[in-house]
């Protein structure tokens, strides 16, 4: 039950920060990059968009604990791409105010491809499904031990003293 409760927590948590990024185009000038935030912000559904340039991105992944700084080092330009990092309004951070946004995006020109973490979250779904299944299994073959339990113990009780009870 505690490792129930915990998973179904830390899927809540997720739930509550549903982010869309949007991965420019490289050859999009920066400002059609400002432009199209300001679109995307007008969209039904969206609360925020934070533009995040080459640049402001190179620096996110140098200072991010699980990136690899290193990795970077020997290249000769920035790799990364400029993104919109998207937040929807709380009653549209469920899977069909995310649909909706993800389709509206794809038609949206200079933008190359959309990451969200869908697949990670439903597979995370998908396992506190089974461990609550598995739960409900096990609660159920406890409770069924534990009736058996309590009633042979009132027959064993009775046979016991089956003479008193005759008397």
């Amino acid at each position: 039950a505690l490792l129930l409760v915990n998973m179904e927590r830390v899927l809540a948590h997720f739930g509550q920060e549903v982010r869309v990024s949007a991965y420019l185009s490289d050859d999009l000038p920066s400002e059609q990059q400002e432009a199209l935030a300001l679109r995307v912000q007008q969209m039904p559904g969206v609360e925020s968009v934070a533009w995040v340039s080459k640049e402001a991105a190179l620096e996110r992944f140098r200072a991010s604990p699980f990136g690899r700084a290193s990795l970077l080092d020997g290249l000769d330009e920035n790799p990364l791409p400029a993104s919109l990092e998207i937040v929807l309004v709380p009653e549209r951070r469920n899977r069909d105010g995310l649909d909706a946004l993800v389709k509206a995006l794809e038609g949206l020109p200079g933008v190359e491809e959309l990451g969200y973490g869908h697949e990670w979250v439903e597979g995370y779904a998908r396992a506190v499904g089974l461990v609550r299944g598995v739960a409900l299994a096990l609660g159920a073959v406890l409770a069924l031990a534990t009736l058996l339990i309590v009633a042979n113990t009132i027959r064993l009780s009775v046979y016991a003293r089956r003479d008193e009870i005759e008397i």
